[in-house]
């Protein structure tokens, strides 16, 4: 009686033993479960890469904001009837102290006699800008010649376009073609400001040559150096 007794305590003693065990056990699990685990570093989210058609979309709106602004026909037109002389023009005594305050730099950097691959740099309001002009000859049916001009802004290219040029009697004409490039800034209203001083300068001198000539050709009629003419050819 007495070993039986010892054996169910025995017995109570070893399932009480399992139950502690497996109870313990699956305290730890659900500590482990509920313990915040360790951050994991996060990812570099990569960007989105823009479709083609969403790219062409903004540069055509890119192209239309600087034909709207009438970029390409103020900066072609500048270059090819005023700009492209500047590094001798503003060595000139004469040439306007109010444009040389807004440019008191213009140097080619190319072959100061080849015109069709120019390279100028001028300093405009503080900010060094590059010009860079090529014509490419004639491809078949079309204007005489084409080519581009580039804009750089300290080093930065803020604007390209693609141009004709046609020949004439009286030199040439370039048309703008195609917006290659074009990043709107400060620059444009620079551009035009010079654009629009060196303009009057050039019309003021015209009037001043118009009239000096004027006079000359009055004091040539005069009776005076009409009698000295008739003399010196015996008439």
């Amino acid at each position: 009686m007495e070993s039986e007794t010892l054996l169910y305590a025995l017995m109570l003693i070893l399932g009480a033993g399992v139950f502690l065990y497996f109870a313990i056990k699956k305290a730890d699990k659900a500590n482990e479960e509920n313990k915040p685990s360790a951050e994991k570093p996060k990812q570099a989210v990569k960007p989105r890469e823009e479709d083609a058609a969403s790219i062409y979309e903004k540069v055509a709106k890119r192209q239309e904001r600087a034909s709207d602004l009438g970029v390409p026909g103020m900066i072609l037109d500048f270059y090819t009837k005023s700009l492209q002389y500047f590094p001798s023009w503003i060595k000139n005594p004469d040439s306007s102290e109010g444009i040389k305050k807004l440019v008191p730099e213009a140097i080619c950097l190319s072959d100061e006699n080849n015109f069709d691959d120019r390279k100028l740099q001028i300093t405009l309001k503080g900010e060094k800008y590059k010009i860079h002009y090529k014509t490419k000859g004639s491809f078949g049916e079309g204007a005489d010649a084409y080519g581009d001009l580039k804009l750089y802004k300290n080093e930065k290219l803020v604007f390209a376009t693609s141009f004709a040029e046609d020949f004439n009697e009286y030199g040439s004409e370039t048309t703008p073609l195609e917006v290659n490039a074009f990043i709107e800034g400060s620059w444009i209203n620079d551009f035009k400001e010079l654009k629009e001083k060196y303009e009057k300068y050039s019309d003021e001198n015209l009037k001043k040559f118009t009239r000096e000539t004027s006079l000359l050709d009055g004091e040539k009629e005069s009776p005076e150096s009409l009698k000295k003419l008739k003399k010196k050819f015996g008439i």
